[in-house]
Parts: C-alpha cells; sequence; structure tokens
C-alpha cells in the first residue's frame, strides 16, 4: 500500500484552526501551572478538552489541577474522564493522581496498590522517589516496620535527590528502626538526616529520639533549635509544641509544659496526644478532675487505649474500683495494650495504682500532618461528592482495574452523579490558601503530561 501524503492546504480550515487554538491554550496552561494560578489553569484546560474531548493528558492535567485547589469531586470527575480516552495502558500520571486521592481520602490500600501501578507503567517515572516515600509511610502507617525501610532506603538511593524526600525517608527510618528495637540504627539514621539538612523536622525528630533515649539535656537542646530554625515545615508547628511539652514535663518544669499544651490545644481542642499527655500533668499535680476532664476529651479525640487506662488509674486513686475495671476493661476491647489492661484488671483494688502507671500515647515525630477528607466535612464545593470505592474499583492488575472502573463510572453516570464539570474563580483569600497548603502534585507535575504529548 502507498503512502498517503496530505499537504497542510489539504486539511481542513477548522481542523487546523482548532489545532492551532489548542497548543496556544497549551501554553497558557502551563504558564498559569507554573505561576501557581491553578483556577485560571483549569479554566484553561477546560477550554482544551471541549476542543478536542480524547486528549488524555489534558484531562489528566486538568484533574491534577483541580487537586491542588482542593475540588475533589472535580478532580475525580476529570480522571474518569481522562481514563475513558486511554486506549492502552494507563499512565503513569494517572496513576499517581489516583493514587494521591485515594490517600487524601484515607483509602490506603487502593493508594498503594495506584502507586504501585504508576511504577509498573514507568520504572523511570519522575516522581519516582516522591513514590518510594509514600509507600514507605503507608507501609509505616500498617506497622509493616522492615518493607517500610526497604522502601526508605530505595527512596534515599533514588538519582533525583530531592533533598526534602530524603530528609523525611531517613527520620521515616529511624522511627521504623526504633519501633524494631534497633536503637543504634534508630539514632544513627536521625543523625544521617540532620547532616544532610539541619532544619526544623530533623532537628526535632532527632531530638524526639534523644528524649526517647533519656538524654534530656541534649534532646531539650535539639528542640529548642528547631523552633528557632528559620527553615520550618508546614503544619508541623503543633507536633513541635507538643514534643517540646514533654521535654519539659520530663523536667518537671509543669508551667512551661502547660503552656506549650495550651497552644496546641488552642488550635485543636481535641488532639489526642495533647489531651492525654496534659491529663498526665494535671494528675502529678494532684488536679485529678482536670485531668478527668482532659482523658475523656482525648477520649472524643479518638478512642484509643492509653486513654482509658489512665482514667482507670485516676479512678483507683479516688477510691472509684468498680469505674477503674469498667476503663480497663474499655482498654482491653482496643489494640496495644491488651496485656497492660488484663494485668490491671486482676490487680484493681490491691493498692498498687500510683501515677508511675499513667502511659503517655505513642507519638510519632516523623508524620507530617496532613489535612485528611472527612466525607461528613466536606466544603460546599465538595458537599455532594461522597467517594466510597468499592472493592472492584481498583485491581491489583491494571487491565482489570481498567474495566473495574469504567463499569463503576457507568453507574455512577446512570445514577446522574458527575453530570459535568464547572468552573469557579477563587477570591484572593482562597488562592492565598491554596498556595499555603500542602501540594504533592504541583505545576510541574501539570506541565509534564502536556509536554510529553507534544513530543510523541
Amino acid at each position: 500500500m502507498s503512502n498517503i501524503n496530505i499537504t497542510e492546504e489539504e486539511i481542513p480550515a477548522s481542523f487546523l484552526k482548532d489545532k492551532r487554538r489548542i497548543e496556544s491554550l497549551e501554553k497558557s496552561a502551563e504558564k498559569y501551572s507554573d505561576q501557581g494560578n491553578f483556577h485560571k489553569a483549569c479554566n484553561t484546560y477546560e477550554k482544551i478538552v471541549q476542543l478536542d474531548p480524547l486528549s488524555e493528558k489534558s484531562w489528566i492535567s486538568l484533574g491534577h489541577c483541580y487537586y491542588i485547589i482542593q475540588d475533589y469531586k472535580k478532580c475525580y470527575a476529570a480522571y474518569q474522564k481522562g481514563m475513558n480516552t486511554f486506549k492502552g495502558r494507563l499512565d503513569p500520571q494517572l496513576w499517581y493522581g489516583l493514587g494521591m486521592l485515594c490517600q487524601k481520602f484515607s483509602y490506603y490500600d487502593q493508594a498503594e496498590m495506584s502507586f504501585q501501578e504508576s511504577l509498573k507503567c514507568d520504572p523511570d517515572f519522575e516522581q519516582k522517589q516522591n513514590i518510594l516515600l509514600k509507600l514507605g509511610i503507608l507501609s509505616k502507617q500498617a506497622l509493616k516496620y522492615e518493607e517500610a525501610i526497604n522502601l526508605f532506603k530505595s527512596c534515599i538511593q533514588c538519582d533525583s535527590r530531592n533533598i526534602n524526600i530524603v530528609t523525611q525517608a531517613y527520620c521515616c527510618m529511624g522511627f521504623c528502626y526504633n519501633m524494631l528495637g534497633s536503637i543504634g540504627e534508630s539514632l544513627l539514621s536521625y543523625r544521617y538526616a540532620v547532616s544532610v539538612e539541619s532544619n526544623q523536622y530533623t532537628l526535632a525528630c532527632l531530638g524526639w529520639e534523644l528524649l526517647s533515649l533519656g538524654h534530656f539535656d541534649e534532646a531539650h537542646q535539639c528542640l529548642e533549635y528547631a523552633s528557632k530554625a528559620e527553615n520550618k515545615t508546614e503544619n508541623y508547628e503543633e507536633k513541635l509544641y507538643y514534643m517540646l511539652a514533654m521535654s519539659n514535663l520530663q523536667k518537671n518544669k509543669f508551667e512551661v509544659a502547660s503552656e506549650y499544651f495550651e497552644k496546641i490545644l488552642k488550635k485543636n481542642s481535641y488532639d489526642f496526644s495533647a489531651c492525654c499527655s496534659y491529663g498526665i500533668l494535671k494528675a502529678k499535680q494532684s488536679k485529678q478532675s482536670e485531668a478527668v476532664q482532659l482523658l475523656f476529651k482525648a477520649d472524643q479525640a479518638g478512642t484509643k487505649a492509653e486513654a482509658w487506662l489512665n482514667l482507670g488509674v485516676l479512678y483507683e486513686q479516688c477510691g472509684q474500683i468498680e469505674d477503674a475495671i469498667v476503663a480497663y476493661q474499655k482498654a482491653l476491647t482496643l489494640k496495644n495494650y491488651e496485656l497492660i489492661a488484663q494485668e490491671r484488671i486482676n490487680n484493681a483494688g490491691t493498692g498498687k495504682c500510683n501515677c508511675e502507671m499513667l502511659i503517655h500515647p505513642l507519638f510519632d515525630p516523623t508524620e507530617i500532618i496532613v489535612a485528611k477528607i472527612d466525607n461528613n466535612s466536606l466544603d460546599s464545593k465538595n458537599k455532594d461528592f461522597t467517594w466510597i470505592p468499592p472493592p472492584e474499583f481498583f485491581a491489583w492488575h491494571a487491565e482489570n482495574f481498567y474495566q473495574g472502573f469504567m463499569n463503576f463510572m457507568q453507574n455512577m453516570r446512570n445514577c446522574g452523579q458527575f453530570d459535568g464539570i464547572m468552573i469557579k474563580e477563587c477570591n484572593d483569600e482562597e488562592q492565598a490558601e491554596i498556595q499555603r497548603g500542602e501540594n504533592d502534585i504541583d505545576s510541574t507535575q501539570v506541565a509534564k503530561g502536556r509536554k510529553k504529548r507534544k513530543t510523541k
């Protein structure tokens, strides 16, 4: 069969006009993304997909932009449109975006699968180091510490060495070693992190490790340096306040410790760690009623064994043995402290109870606080979006995933969901909030898909 050569003169004028229009819009969208003006970038990508609805890369970039401006309903709809346009194996950018969305909604198993598929699609994916860090953190959260350590090591050894990612990987690895009882490796990992970059996060993590080992003076010095560090970590202030409070509590500086606890509770009145440890401080000051109130508040923040074990101790000290046993029995139904709870039930009323039995919550200094999504507390632009992916929505293999996704989305369309995407401009205050927020998808991610498409 002979080759068919079509000259530009033979191409319909309307097609050329749309093509040139799309190219111009792509440049504008990339410019807006680079400038951090993601609302305008969304608006521009909307125009592109109207002209070229089969442009999978544009749909993905649109989804990334919606993720950044925290409009998750439209983000999901854009990713769905992008998946509709794919003919072969799914793009790693799409897997990455879906992974971020799943993680945001606390669907950690699906997030892990998505990130893994992203690397299967492209073992050299530009976000490989970031994905390995996230996979390590997910393993750490699942208490798979050895698996997490291996992932953090792979993350650190990546060619693209992002300093922030490397230091976080070292610190997270230190926490995992600590949980496995390998204190030497734990301390060494934290010190490596500080040697890579001495900032608020690395100094605080090292300080907490030293505090847990009983090196109080060196720990307090590290934490003080962390509080004065110029290079601060977003959303880390409350965790640093807790560490400073605990450092002062260890030195019996109750007033200073109380000030830090109050700072935390002023920002988040139901912070579990702060309520629980502040309750212990009050108990040591013989302010039993205040201690009980704080521990009940801790239970409201998150039902965990530590709060109920501590309540049992306070009840025993007040002679309320039956109430103490009820508290211990409640702790027995929760994780991590079953043996201690049973022992305290057996010894209740024997006079062995004292303040030394009060337990501070397990605290992870390496965890950077990221706002998670609660389907019941979404803002106005997401209020109608309740995302609960069924088991078949995510499958281990991309082929099964694709078919499951298509079936699921067809059901959603039949129910009248995802009927369209609308653009909403933001005011200056909203734009500033977006700029301050923690974005795992940035302007480079938005633009990469477009640039790759041009080079095909």
